[in-house]
């Protein structure tokens, strides 16, 4: 009573070896629950015998969860098709697939993938409502998605994805300042999780809180020492507020880690312009920009800073080239 807290005695009688599994998690939430630990909750929740009769597609699926949240998309589209190949069925790992689709810009295919997750015969109500409110967010139906997350929420109050994907909806929305404060709460329950410091820091630097972001990407790149993004955002962090010395050893950090990274090789010839190196930052740009191994995308990311240098100098015709 005094912390405020309700909690809510159980039992489960008859328990065999089919509906073991599927009681395990509702009574190690209550076990967290009275600790005050807070619980995370995942979508990952299978019917026993579709778990048990499918263990080398689950194991697909465990391989690929990890690959996903390195942010190691291919490897773990690979995974997850292996684990389809192995039980069409798995609503799930098509979800995940689904997001990474997205992730590549494969928006029509995402939506027609967790549409057939939908029709799977192993679908709990919380999954389908996750399916359903990821629809709706590919389809930028933010209201929707909202909608789904806030009715998962109120029956799971410690549901961590939903609280995520429910940020990603407001964020959506342009709702920055509801964003925030989710990711701020998760943060607080999961501290140990890279990916929400990794979300919430990226928002506030869109939102030019630079300094409210630089916590939240330190904590970012003390949590993933290995990933080279999380020495860029934190670069850029201090990048945006003029602190140039300090964004170069970030930007360093991520290039030894990553030296393809054409962020920061941009990043690092925008700061030479803006400590007056006006002709090292055209050569760093027309390093970028006369990269063939490079996306097209990000080639032309540096011609448009190249041309208007070399047009401020008054070479036109090597800006029009």
């Amino acid at each position: 009573t005094e912390g405020g807290v309700s909690l809510s005695s159980r039992q489960m009688e008859n328990l065999n070896r089919e509906t073991l599994l599927t009681a395990a998690d509702p009574i190690a939430s209550q076990v967290k629950q009275g600790l005050n630990i807070p619980r995370e909750e995942q979508v990952d929740i299978f019917a026993a015998d579709f778990a048990t009769n499918n263990l080398s597609a689950y194991e697909s699926y465990v391989a690929g969860l990890g690959f996903y949240l390195n942010y190691q998309y291919d490897q773990a589209a690979q995974a997850f098709n292996a684990a389809l190949q192995l039980a069409p069925d798995f609503a799930i790992a098509r979800y995940r697939l689904a997001y990474i689709q997205v992730v590549k810009g494969e928006t029509e295919l995402a939506i027609s993938n967790a549409q057939q997750a939908l029709s799977s015969g192993y679908l709990a109500d919380r999954e389908r409502i996750y399916i359903e409110s990821a629809i709706a967010l590919f389809n930028r139906d933010y209201e929707g998605a909202i909608t789904g997350y806030e009715a998962i929420l109120a029956d799971y109050p410690f549901e961590l994805e939903a609280r995520a994907l429910l940020a990603n909806a407001y964020w959506g929305q342009y709702r920055a300042d509801d964003a925030v404060r989710e990711l701020e709460r998760l943060v607080s329950e999961e501290p140990q999780n890279q990916v929400l410091w990794s979300t919430l820091g990226g928002y506030l630097l869109q939102m030019g809180e630079f300094q409210r972001a630089q916590p939240a990407l330190k904590r970012f790149s003390d949590l993933a020492p290995d990933n080279a993004n999380s020495f860029t955002l934190l670069g850029d962090s201090f990048r945006y507020q003029g602190q140039f010395d300090e964004a170069i050893g970030e930007y360093s950090k991520a290039l030894a880690i990553d030296p393809k990274m054409r962020e920061v090789a941009s990043s690092l010839a925008t700061i030479k312009y803006l400590q007056g190196n006006r002709e090292l930052a055209m050569e760093e740009f027309a390093a970028i920009t006369g990269n063939e191994e490079l996306l097209i995308g990000d080639r032309l990311d540096a011609m448009f800073p190249l041309a208007s240098l070399q047009a401020s100098r008054g070479d036109f015709e090597a800006a029009i080239n």
